[in-house]
């Protein structure tokens, strides 16, 4: 019974030491072999270090892209709904504006 006890206490301190490797930031106290040699390469070697930096900086400025054009278009649509609801612009012509039809036009503005 004992040993069985012990057992149970060792697989279950390895599952947490397992789990734990997910929160680690450092390859040294994981428990999970290919894990740790993975993240050490990940870390330590300064090619991998910089691809990784370039990767990251790539997805930031895409998102940023992105983000900007959201902005834009968002803009240009608060401005083409005002005018027509001002009366200085008709749908047909905001929506070919805008590139769409007049129904989406309608849909997009919540006309």
């Amino acid at each position: 019974m004992v040993l069985f006890y012990h057992s149970f206490i060792v697989s279950i301190k390895r599952g947490i030491g397992q789990m734990n490797d997910f929160r680690s930031t450092s390859p040294e106290t994981m428990y999970y072999a290919p894990l740790r040699e993975v993240v050490d390469r990940y870390k330590n070697n300064q090619v991998e270090v910089s691809a990784m930096c370039d990767e990251l900086e790539k997805w930031r400025e895409e998102e940023r892209r992105e983000g900007r054009a959201e902005g834009r278009t968002e803009g240009i649509m608060d401005t083409l709904k005002d005018l027509v609801k001002g009366g200085t612009l008709t749908v047909e012509t905001a929506a070919k504006k805008m590139g769409v039809t007049v129904a989406d036009f309608r849909k997009m503005a919540m006309l």
